[in-house]
């Protein structure tokens, strides 16, 4: 599976996490967005087992934007818990950012 492949395939499974939940709001604005992941660079330790940091970007509309950059917003919230969620058990999340998409 190429890196797009699991790109669309992490971003069905959040909002399915999220539909999952009864937050439709939340994964009509994740379903809105293409998604990039990567690693940050950035570990942890976790008594004996290394864990890895990674980064999740989201590229969609002005309004996912406008809501998935504030961090208290309720959406944003359950973004992040769905995200944590469902990452492997040796990553973790270290930043969750997001961009307005180009035309």
């Amino acid at each position: 599976m190429g890196q797009a492949d699991a790109s669309e395939r992490f971003l069905a499974s959040i909002a399915q996490f999220l539909i999952d939940g009864g937050e439709e709001d939340a994964a009509s604005i994740v379903l809105s967005c293409s998604l990039s992941e990567w690693e940050s660079g950035d570990s942890w330790m976790n008594g004996d087992e290394m864990l890895s940091a990674v980064h999740v970007n989201f590229t969609g509309p002005r309004p996912a934007y406008e809501i998935l950059t504030r961090e208290g917003h309720p959406i944003t919230k359950a973004v992040q818990a769905a995200i944590k969620a469902l990452l492997p058990p040796d990553e973790y999340l270290r930043h969750l950012t997001i961009t307005a998409e180009q035309v």
